[in-house]
């Protein structure tokens, strides 16, 4: 097994995971063992070593942030709910208008077989 810390952008690691194969990736950076006390340590890639430090991220602003991705997709949502509504509506009114041109030509054909019942054909 092979253990790997991920870091995010400023090198802060945000995971740590056990796979079975090498991962070559820039976010990734092998550990000894598999240690959740790499969590919110910085890795200094020049060194390669790690803070005693840990930086805790900022809760408020992962909340904040997680309620606008929220608040988009809440969005983005209605809008599909508003097209699926819409392209209803116009399925709707279509079949209205076939179902409309049926009952005319219904009519039509009804009114030609009377005339054609009236003059004596059959």
């Amino acid at each position: 097994m092979i253990n790997y810390a991920e870091l995010n952008t400023e090198n802060i690691c945000t995971g740590v995971k056990s796979v079975m194969r090498e991962i070559n990736a820039s976010n990734l950076v092998e550990i000894p063992r598999m240690d959740e006390d790499y969590l919110w340590k910085k890795y200094d890639p020049e060194t390669e070593t790690w803070s005693e430090e840990k930086f805790l991220p900022d809760r408020p602003a992962i909340q904040l942030k997680e309620f606008d991705q929220l608040k988009a997709d809440k969005e983005k949502l209605e809008t599909d709910v508003l097209g699926v509504l819409q392209m209803n509506a116009m399925h709707l009114k279509t079949m209205a208008e076939q179902g409309q041109q049926l009952k005319d030509s219904k009519a039509l054909n009804s009114d030609l077989l009377l005339k054609l019942a009236r003059n004596g054909i059959n």
